[in-house]
């Protein structure tokens, strides 16, 4: 909502007044609109019409609180919560385990940001972003690395 907000404005002026439809179908259909361009696909992709017009609905009530929000309150409040992911700004690659490992041959993301690198199930990647099966610390990698160079 607060992007949706920052590039449409408010929803009662980013409801189009063409003759012909009700008002009330032409802002549902400039929600689902809304939801095809800005929520994620495979969130909605098993999703029914009944959890589509939910969501829709949802999206409405979000959007109508931020009426006369300007921009650049949307934009500071956006990056306040986003900045707040402990894998803000982190580089996302795709990875498979080496084998043998506990992890079998399934699919894993890795992380790396300032802090260190994050070893992620790729299926929580989809559902739940952020959960972390390893944490290695950035000093503990660079320590690391300096005790190897020096030995050889």
């Amino acid at each position: 909502a607060l992007i949706i907000e920052v590039d449409y404005g408010d929803l009662d002026r980013a409801v189009p007044s063409s003759p012909g439809l009700s008002s009330h179908s032409k802002m549902q259909h400039l929600l689902l609109q809304m939801l095809d361009k800005f929520y994620p696909k495979r969130y909605k992709h098993d999703a029914t019409a009944e959890q589509i017009r939910q969501l829709a609905d949802q999206l409405a009530v979000k959007w109508m609180v931020l009426q006369g929000c300007p921009s650049p309150e949307c934009v500071r409040i956006f990056l306040t919560v986003a900045r707040k992911w402990p894998l803000f700004g982190a580089k996302l690659f795709p990875a498979k385990p080496v084998l043998p490992s506990p992890l079998e041959d399934c699919p894993l993301w890795i992380a790396v940001n300032e802090d260190g690198i994050s070893i992620l199930e790729y299926s929580t990647m989809v559902r739940n972003i952020g959960r972390r099966i390893e944490y290695f610390l950035a000093e503990t990698i660079f320590n690391n690395l300096i005790m190897w160079r020096l030995e050889i």
